[in-house]
């Protein structure tokens, strides 16, 4: 990610090349910023946020930081201008002479102008990562308000926690295919997204497809027993109660609703919870990350 606030120009003549790298820490998260100078005048900057480093010294994390930085980067300036000296400091710089083809230098300033530096690319780093943190709060708020409208919305004991969602395609009506993607604390969880390949269904019938997938999905949860999931179905009221059927047949304590398909909008709801009208429902699709494509996952 490129760093777009304004800078002032900053020159460093008489200098060689030099990265100069300085990290701002949250509870959990660095971000490590490099400010990139060729011929002693800034020519650009980069940051990166590093997740999990709560139980990482400073040396640690820059150390991790140059291997994973200049592994891939297509130049090593002659000198490293560093807020701490990395770990294993000896091995990292042999292999950064390795891969530059010449000398380099890896400093960590005490005092002048190159801590001065540091003290700036710092406060680089600090105001990036508070920036992130405000967008991360944002994002997090809104998808728990989603998440209680939708607890409301579908008379539920408590917000859904995870969301699995159904979807049938074929082609020309053969070769059907089932399809399941996940969502917990409102977030798309791509490593838990399913195909399904339907093996007792001849033809294109949606109603017996989503029977088999939800028979085979939740029987699978169920000696797992941990079947606590919501399930919605991009189905209308009539594939909705053959899925609910497979449902009951297969686990017991899984919440039932449906968001309805493109031809009739209407979100249901069982169980005697009663109909949500559809501008609840469209106002929690709107306010959160699960308005999301359904379509089969790659």
């Amino acid at each position: 990610e490129r760093v777009l606030e304004k800078q002032r120009i900053i020159s460093t003549e008489g200098q060689d090349d030099q990265d100069v790298i300085a990290f701002a820490s949250g509870e959990d998260e660095t971000c490590a910023m490099t400010f990139f100078f060729r011929n002693g005048k800034l020519i650009g900057r980069e940051f990166f946020i590093l997740q999990g480093t709560r139980d990482s010294s400073p040396g640690e994390v820059m150390a991790s930081f140059l291997q994973q930085f200049y592994e891939s980067s297509p130049h090593i300036p002659p000198e490293l201008v560093v807020e701490v000296e990395p770990d294993d400091r000896a091995v990292i710089q042999t292999w950064l002479r390795e891969k530059r083809k010449g000398a380099i230098t890896i400093t960590a300033p005490k005092r002048g102008d190159k801590l001065r530096l540091i003290e700036m690319v710092k406060q680089n780093a600090r105001e990036v990562l508070e920036q992130q943190r405000i967008k991360w709060l944002t994002d997090s708020q809104k998808t728990q308000l989603a998440l209680e409208e939708l607890q409301e919305a579908l008379n539920l004991a408590a917000p859904p926690q995870r969301i699995e969602c159904y979807d049938i395609s074929n082609t020309q009506g053969t070769n059907s295919v089932g399809a399941m993607v996940v969502f917990e604390a409102g977030r798309p969880k791509t490593s838990e997204y399913r195909r399904f390949k339907i093996k007792t269904v001849e033809g294109p019938n949606d109603f017996a497809s989503h029977q088999e997938v939800l028979r085979r999905r939740f029987r699978a949860v169920a000696k797992q027993a941990s079947a606590e999931a919501s399930a919605g179905m991009d189905v209308e009221n009539a594939l909705l109660n053959a899925s609910i059927d497979a449902l009951a047949n297969a686990v017991d304590g899984v919440a039932e609703a449906g968001v309805g398909s493109d031809a009739n909008p209407q979100p249901i709801a069982s169980n005697g919870s009663g109909v949500p009208d559809a501008a609840s429902a469209e106002q929690v699709a709107a306010s959160s990350q699960l308005q999301h494509d359904w379509a089969m996952p790659d």
